[in-house]
C-alpha cells in the first residue's frame, strides 16, 4: 500500500518574475557559426610528407630492449599530429614521413608514466599508411541548408537561428 503525502497548495498565480534578457553580441554569433564550419570540416588524402594537423593512419610497434611491450603496438591506428597524445617527441619524430615509409622512433617514456615503462628508452617501429588534410566546409548558403535546422536555408538565417539559440 502506497501511502500519499498531504499537499497543501500555496499562492502560485499572479507571481511577479522578472525575465532577464539575454545579450548575444555578433562576435558570439559568428564565434559559433565558425565552430559549425569547422566540426563539418572533411578530411581529404594528400600525397605529400606529414605535417602537423594532418591525420596520420599508420601502424606501430613498440620495443623496450628490443622485445615488444605490452600495449605498445597498433594497426591503422589514427592519430592527430601534434595532438600531444602520445609520449613526448612520437608526433615530432613523424613529420616529414611519407606514405609507405617506416621508421624507428628513438624515444624515452617520461619520469612519471607507468611504473615498468617510466624513463626507460624505447624504440616504436612506424609505417604509414594514409596521411589525410583536414578540409574546412565552406559558409555558403548551401552549406546553412545542409544543417537540417529549422527555416534555415541560407547563411542569413543561419546567423539568425545562431543569435536565437544562444
Amino acid at each position: 500500500v502506497y501511502v500519499y503525502p498531504n499537499i497543501t497548495l500555496v499562492k502560485y498565480k499572479g507571481l511577479n518574475i522578472a525575465k532577464e534578457e539575454a545579450s548575444v553580441t555578433d562576435e558570439e554569433v559568428k564565434e559559433e557559426v565558425n565552430r559549425l564550419v569547422e566540426a563539418k570540416a572533411t578530411l581529404v588524402n594528400v600525397d605529400r610528407a606529414i605535417i602537423e594537423g594532418d591525420t596520420v593512419i599508420f601502424d606501430f610497434k613498440g620495443k623496450l630492449n628490443g622485445e615488444e611491450f605490452q600495449g605498445g603496438s597498433a594497426t591503422n591506428y589514427s592519430l592527430v599530429i601534434g595532438s600531444k597524445m602520445f609520449i613526448p617527441g612520437f608526433e615530432d619524430q613523424m613529420i616529414g614521413l611519407k606514405v609507405n615509409e617506416e621508421k624507428t622512433l628513438k624515444l624515452r617514456f617520461p619520469d612519471n608514466y607507468t611504473a615498468d615503462l617510466a624513463g626507460k628508452d624505447v624504440d616504436f617501429e612506424v609505417k604509414i599508411h594514409e596521411i589525410k588534410e583536414s578540409r574546412p566546409a565552406v559558409l555558403n548558403d548551401e552549406f546553412a541548408a545542409s544543417l537540417g535546422y529549422e527555416n534555415v536555408s541560407d547563411v542569413a538565417s543561419l546567423f539568425k537561428h545562431v543569435k536565437q539559440q544562444i
